[in-house]
């Protein structure tokens, strides 16, 4: 009689068992229990700051921000741009405002009777002044910046120009400065005309630019003084020699024939 020795060997539900060993999960507080790797927040990426440029007509430059509106400064440099004479190189929108040190926000100013940089850097350091103690925004600052800047590049009116005074003083400017160049043009014409011409063509020359000054509202008498100051060896000496040369031609002496005509005429 053969001998069974299953009963003497472990049972499958036995090996199960002994292979899952105890789990002491349930003696655990729950929270405990879900501590896994997906449940730890990623931690958030630092965003980018990104530059912003302000078009021509608000005056130009540029300067970084963030989605938050952040100031974030950049290191200070004026490579970008190089030095000409004594012109100021300037930063458009200021570097303590977030302003970039790139080519696109730097220009030149002169020292005026405004201030430095045509009175910007007073307006610069005072909107500075004034968000650093916390009386204006960021971007009230950077508009006080931008605001100067599109006055001194003629975008916008002055606080002078916007007075009475302001507006006629600055309407005497551009209409002198239009005489000026109108004048300039007019003289270069008639000095290139008569490099090679005779006297006729001259004479027909200035009265064609005297005519074009009385269009335009100067003062012709004006002009043709200082045209004739200009370039009177051109003009004027071949105009005044024109009659004695013919005089001579015909074999008469200039002096002696004014004279002549001067007592024919008085007799008569």
């Amino acid at each position: 009689m053969a001998i069974n020795l299953d009963k003497y060997l472990p049972s499958e539900k036995s090996k199960t068992e002994t292979k899952k060993g105890i789990s002491l999960d349930k003696y655990l507080p729950k929270e405990a229990v879900k501590t896994t790797a997906s449940s730890v927040a990623p931690k958030p990426q630092e965003e980018k700051p990104r530059e912003v440029g302000l078009p021509e007509h608000l005056g130009g430059g540029r300067y970084l921000t963030t989605s938050k509106s952040e100031l974030i400064k950049s290191p200070r440099s004026q490579e970008a741009l190089p030095a000409v004479g004594t012109a100021e190189r300037d930063h458009i929108m200021s570097v303590a405002l977030g302003g970039t040190s790139n080519k696109e926000n730097l220009q030149y100013l002169a020292t005026t009777r405004d201030g430095r940089q045509e009175g910007k850097v007073s307006v610069e350091q005072k909107a500075i002044n004034d968000y650093t103690s916390g009386k204006i925004s960021l971007q009230e600052a950077r508009l006080r910046v931008a605001t100067k800047q599109q006055q001194i590049k003629g975008l916008t009116p002055t606080e002078e120009e916007t007075t009475t005074g302001g507006q006629l003083k600055k309407m005497i400017k551009e209409t002198g400065s239009k005489f000026a160049n109108l004048f300039k043009k007019t003289k270069d014409k008639v000095v290139e005309k008569i490099k090679d011409t005779t006297p006729q063509e001259v004479v027909k020359t200035g009265l064609e630019a005297l005519k074009t000054a009385g269009e335009t509202g100067l003062n012709p008498a004006a002009i043709l003084t200082k045209g004739i100051s200009k370039v009177s060896e051109k003009v004027a000496l071949p105009i005044v020699q024109a009659p004695q040369r013919a005089l001579v031609s015909v074999g008469l002496e200039p002096a002696k024939s004014i004279m002549e005509a001067a007592a024919g005429k008085s007799r008569s």
